[in-house]
Parts: structure tokens; sequence; C-alpha cells
């Protein structure tokens, strides 16, 4: 088991959002921090826009996709929040599927020595 940042960079479809994680300089605290749960984008779900960000932008962005705590999906009931680190509320489901935020959640519980991975097939934006 290793850490989020580098559970991310093993696995080959993240390479948009670990550019935003390296352009925030959050690099450390995923490598490190936490516990956290991570709703990332699968590559194939990111915006191009999203490659021509400002540290300021980036840092927004991932606030918007983490979460303090570990999410296990099995065990959140339909309507559950998750407050990510800007302070958002997303409503969880798992009405038919997995989803938050109006996201589905495609790959799910990844588990890291400091949280968990849900990968989504959208962006928060």
């Amino acid at each position: 088991m290793d850490s989020i940042l580098n559970t991310l960079y093993h696995m080959a479809s993240f390479e948009k959002f670990l550019r935003i994680v390296h352009i925030a300089g959050a690099d450390k605290e995923l490598d490190t921090g936490g516990p956290y749960t991570v709703f990332v984008p699968d590559d194939i779900y990111m915006d191009h826009s999203l490659n021509i960000m400002t540290p300021g932008e980036a840092i927004v962005f991932l606030r918007d996709h983490i979460a303090t705590g570990e999410y296990v999906v099995q065990d959140l009931p339909k309507g559950y929040k998750i407050i990510t680190l800007a302070d958002e509320s997303y409503d969880f489901d798992n009405n038919g599927g997995a989803s938050i935020h109006g996201a589905n959640i495609i790959k799910k519980d990844i588990t890291c020595t400091n949280g968990f991975i849900q990968v989504i097939d959208r962006a928060f934006l």
C-alpha cells in the first residue's frame, strides 16, 4: 500500500489531476498528510482548459476534490454530506450506483496509507 500521491502516479490515468496537484504545490500533502478522501476525475473526463491553471486556481480546484477523513463508499448512507476542504457540502448517493455531487464514482475505495481515492467521471466545477 502506498500514499495517495504515489498511488495516483502508479495508476496510468491521472496525469492531468497530478499536474494540478503539482501546480498547487500539494505533492507533499498528498504524500504524507491526511487522512483524506480524494475524489479524482479520470483523465478522459478532465476538461482541457484545466491544464492551464494558476497556482491559486489549482488550490481551489483541489480543495473542491479533497475531504478530510476516510470515506468508504459501502459505509455511507444515501444523502450523507461530505464536506470538502473548500467547505463545500456534497451529497453522496448510492441509489443504483455510487455518486457524489452529480459525479458517478467509477472506481471506489482505493485504499492508501493516508486515506482513500474515489475515481469519478467528471470534475467538480
